[in-house]
């Protein structure tokens, strides 16, 4: 949800098959729980994670996973907002430097 959180912010939208995109990334299995998740928006998470793994933003744990559903620790928001901070987003609103 954090990364659906940053993808609204930036105003910017996904073009590409978000399903294939987050399926080469971190397989079909992790692509089908987020599309089908039962708690609803399973293609705005895939556009978002998407766009989010195009921008680097998101690279996955350590095992090469992902955790859609999952809570997020306080550096992985870190580490996150710090990647969007860092990126070149057309809309990004005025974020202190970190």
């Amino acid at each position: 949800h954090f990364v659906v959180l940053l993808y609204r912010l930036s105003g910017e939208t996904y073009s590409g098959n978000a399903y294939n995109a987050v399926k080469d990334k971190f397989g079909q299995e992790e692509a089908d729980s987020i599309q089908n998740s039962t708690s609803g928006g399973g293609e705005e998470k895939l556009q978002a994670l998407a766009w989010a793994i195009s921008k680097e933003i998101v690279l996955g744990e350590s095992g090469g996973g992902f955790d859609p559903d999952g809570g997020i620790r306080k550096l992985d928001a870190i580490t996150l907002l710090y990647r969007y901070n860092n990126k070149s987003i057309s809309n990004k609103p005025n974020m202190p430097q970190l």
